[in-house]
């Protein structure tokens, strides 16, 4: 095992740089203190390596691998922290989402939209907000709650909006083990939300650029609309798009509720795409029985299991 991992290098820095990114996920540090710990050993690292008698010593050679382990384990923490925290970089300046209250912003409506009974929920791309008689630019993302009208249902992922939000912050969870969906949303690099009314937001001119996401959301909806056009409606429509094309925002809380009590729920997690993922790899693996007689109907066998 050892003399596997001198051949792969990559994967002994990788180890750290995980535990160091699970670290600051579920323990975090003070960044200030991170930075300032990932200084001391860098410079402490340049200094031994520097020194002639220590980096030529093969004894101890454990300080220069202990170092680089730290430094990497340093690296992941710091950099999940700048990631998950919420400040959106504008180029020159960073502000707070919340700093962009009432300001005119547009952005870009990352994944498909989800319809509900008097809401449409958006998980929007921020592009640029307006400050005085300038743009600037401005990356990071936000759930959009648009009111439910004619409009608000015709967006599609890829189109542009112009809104003046007042954000508010993912709330906690209410009680004791329950999921923490403001956790959940942070790993996604979400922390804040608005409401917005038809009143507060335009639609904008789409944009003539090609977006591969934006070009497969158009092509599920229209295999959706075939299944419709075969008579698949209500329940049957949701498990159906759920299980061929993986989109499940069609299925009812009911039905959903009815297959988790029933324990059949990874039914409609699994798409068409994993199983075939499955498929392939497993075939693979399971090739050497090509070669044994009547191997391949034992291989058909347990890829079907």
């Amino acid at each position: 095992m050892k003399s596997k991992l001198n051949h792969l290098p990559q994967l002994r820095l990788l180890i750290p740089f995980i535990i160091g990114i699970i670290s600051a996920v579920y323990y975090p540090l003070n960044q200030h203190y991170s930075i300032l710990i990932f200084s001391s050993f860098f410079i402490s690292f340049v200094v031994l390596s520097a020194i002639k008698k220590i980096n030529s010593n093969y004894q101890i050679r454990w300080v220069f691998g202990l170092h680089i382990y730290v430094l990497f384990f340093l690296l992941g923490t710091i950099l999940t922290q700048l990631k998950s925290h919420p400040v959106f970089n504008t180029g020159q300046n960073q502000h707070h989402l919340s700093n962009l209250n009432e300001q005119l912003i547009i952005g870009e409506i990352a994944e498909p939209p989800v319809k509900k009974d008097k809401i449409v929920k958006c998980v929007l791309a921020i592009k640029g907000t307006r400050t005085q008689e300038h743009w600037k630019n401005v990356e990071g993302k936000t759930i959009v709650f648009l009111e439910k009208d004619h409009l608000s249902e015709t967006l599609n992922m890829g189109d542009y909006i112009s809104f003046q939000p007042e954000f508010k912050d993912i709330p906690e969870p209410k009680n004791p083990l329950e999921f923490d969906y403001k956790k959940y949303l942070s790993f996604h690099l979400i922390n804040q939300q608005t409401f917005l009314k038809t009143t507060n937001w335009t639609l904008l001119e789409h944009p003539e650029t090609y977006n591969i996401y934006a070009f497969a959301d158009l092509v599920r909806r229209k295999m959706i609309a075939t299944l419709e056009q075969l008579g698949l409606t209500n329940n049957e429509l949701g498990v159906a798009s759920a299980l061929i094309l993986g989109y499940k925002n069609n299925i009812e809380a009911q039905l959903k509720s009815a297959y988790s009590s029933s324990g059949a729920m990874h039914v409609l997690a699994v798409s068409g795409l994993h199983v075939g993922i499955i498929f392939m790899i497993f075939n693979v693996l399971l090739k050497f029985l090509d070669k044994l007689k009547h191997g391949s109907y034992l291989k058909g066998i347990l890829l079907l299991f």
